[in-house]
């Protein structure tokens, strides 16, 4: 093993003592979701796709994130470039969820400073190609009785866990929304407003009168 290659390592046996977390359902949480174009998208969705926490069907894995910013993030990170601009198509395509979880949920907290001593890296966040690592360790967080795992997102610098990923049943959940933001409204929030390439309308745009024929 190099030092470019992973150092992430498997799950251990036993986790007792992992650092944890309790999210109140008085916690706000946010989550980006597809803009209802025509369909209402619910944010309570349970993947269980390969993702990197996603649990095996049965079981699934929803994604949220502890601010507006984070969760814009993940959906958006590869687009966000200093000096580039994003398509005004892409903000317009997502909403921000406000959701609430409908019971108290005990998480593994990868972010707190002992986590390390488990071999719980900031890799669980970041590491990319194969998930089948990161997807061990979701299950071994839910079979030491975790209900999800807290973590830095990979594609925000702050370092800070800011993603939460909540485990139960795969698939959607009936569970109450709050408030949703347009892509506009929380792009302009945030401040990220200033990666977006706005479209002028065909009523802004000066038309110019094509010159007149040359005689010959």
């Amino acid at each position: 093993m190099t030092r470019a290659d992973s150092a992430l390592p498997e799950p251990p046996a036993d986790l007792t003592g992992f650092p944890s977390q309790r999210i109140e359902p008085d916690r706000k949480l946010w989550r980006a979701v597809q803009a209802p174009n025509p369909d209402r998208w619910g944010a309570w969705w349970f993947s269980s796709n390969g993702g990197r926490f996603d649990l095996p069907n049965p079981l699934g894995t929803c994604y949220l994130a502890t601010d507006v910013k984070a969760a814009i993030r993940e959906r958006l990170g590869r687009v966000f470039r200093i000096g580039s601009l994003l398509p005004e198509s892409l903000m317009h395509a997502m909403e921000l969820a406000e959701v609430q979880l409908p019971h108290p949920v005990e998480v593994a907290d990868t972010g707190h400073e002992s986590a390390a001593d488990w071999g719980a890296i900031r890799e669980l966040g970041s590491v990319t190609g194969s998930y089948a690592k990161t997807v061990r360790w979701a299950q071994a967080f839910q079979q030491a009785s975790f209900g999800g795992v807290l973590y830095e997102p990979r594609f925000s610098s702050r370092a800070e866990a800011s993603a939460v990923g909540v485990f139960d049943a795969a698939g959607a959940k009936p569970w109450p929304e709050g408030a949703r933001l347009s892509g506009q409204e929380a792009f302009t929030l945030t401040g990220l407003d200033k990666f977006v390439a706005v479209i002028p309308s065909s009523k802004a745009a000066k038309i110019i009168a094509p010159p007149p024929p040359v005689r010959r």
